[in-house]
């Protein structure tokens, strides 16, 4: 009876030995899963860790975002194109004020005895050259005077009439006075002459001796000029 309650008892253990072993197992096999997913886990983050604190000491060492890189860089190309279409804009000014100086560089000016009647009445015109109201003409000619009585002067004969022996009160001239070099001359400062009408018009501006005239009188030979003074 002994014996099989000792075959019994065996048998018993056996089942449960049987029966909690797998549940054993399986309890130490998760268990020990787990552990190492949490290790795991605890490495993944200790990594991230590492690496974030890696960035960020880079990040300090560097001490420049790339936002600020790329900013400095835009703004250096945009003052350097700036700089060059200042540069161009400068060189192109100058080119159009060197242009504009050549241009604008006026004819050497003819001297009086160098002008043609033409030429001359032009350059009054244009205001190149200047009537004078009362000072003596510099023609640079041989000059008509009281003394000489007679000079010929770009194709024509000159003689003098004196308004104190022909006063000429009938003759219409503006501004009529007497110059520096007793001349008589108008508002303007043309001489008075007297020309024939074949030769001369009234009105007409002629060169003389003594400097720009206008006819403002007749009755003289043709091809002679009579400039009137107060000699």
């Amino acid at each position: 009876m002994n014996q099989n309650l000792k075959v019994s008892g065996i048998v018993i253990f056996g089942v449960l030995i049987s029966i909690a072993l797998p549940r054993i197992i399986i309890y130490t096999t998760t268990n020990t899963l787990e552990a190492k997913q949490e290790v795991k886990t605890v490495n993944n983050e200790s990594s991230q860790i590492q690496k974030s604190e890696t960035a960020i000491v880079m990040n300090e060492k560097e001490q420049v975002p790339l936002t600020e890189i790329k900013k400095e860089t835009v703004a250096e190309e945009t003052s350097t194109k700036v700089e060059e279409k200042k540069e161009e804009k400068v060189e192109t000014v100058s080119e159009e004020k060197i242009e504009e100086t050549v241009v604008q560089t006026p004819e050497p000016v003819k001297s009086y005895g160098e002008m043609t009647t033409e030429e001359l009445i032009n350059a009054i015109a244009s205001g190149t050259y200047k009537l004078e109201y009362s000072s003596p003409y510099n023609t640079g000619a041989n000059k008509l005077t009281k003394s000489k009585g007679v000079v010929y002067y770009n194709e024509h004969k000159e003689t003098y009439y004196s308004q104190r022996v022909l006063p000429g009160t009938s003759l219409n001239i503006p501004g009529r006075h007497v110059a520096d070099d007793g001349t008589v001359r108008d508002k303007d400062g043309y001489i008075c002459v007297a020309a024939s009408t074949s030769y001369l018009a009234k009105g007409s501006i002629v060169k003389t001796s003594l400097g720009p005239a206008k006819v403002y009188d007749s009755g003289c030979a043709s091809g002679t000029i009579d400039i009137y003074t107060n000699w």
